[in-house]
């Protein structure tokens, strides 16, 4: 999965203000090709008393790929991945993707 830098500016412009489950990246036109979304998730405040909100993996049901279309379809809003991130200082798009792959091992 390659999150662009213009793909990342377009989630973090909607980071305060989408509502949750809505799909932050990509759009539905790669759904086929790249086979997982990110969606928003709900806004929370920390215990360091910072607004944060999650950014989940999901996988897409209209891929390509027939393993990850499987799972989709039994469950196409399981959270694979969910990482948590500060509204005021999100980070970087590598130092989020990093994040994202710590977690998927």
């Amino acid at each position: 999965m390659s999150l662009q830098k213009s793909g990342w500016n377009k989630v973090l412009e909607n980071l305060a203000t989408a509502s949750p489950g809505t799909r932050a990246w990509p759009n539905r036109t790669k759904d086929r090709d790249i086979s997982f979304r990110i969606d928003y998730g709900p806004h929370y405040t920390g215990q360091d008393g910072r607004l944060y909100r999650n950014l989940v993996l999901q996988p897409n049901k209209n891929t390509k790929d027939p393993r990850v279309a499987a799972a989709a379809s039994a469950d196409s809003h399981q959270k694979l991945a969910t990482v948590p991130i500060p509204i005021d200082n999100p980070p970087s798009a590598n130092e989020f993707a990093a994040a994202l792959t710590n977690q998927l091992g």
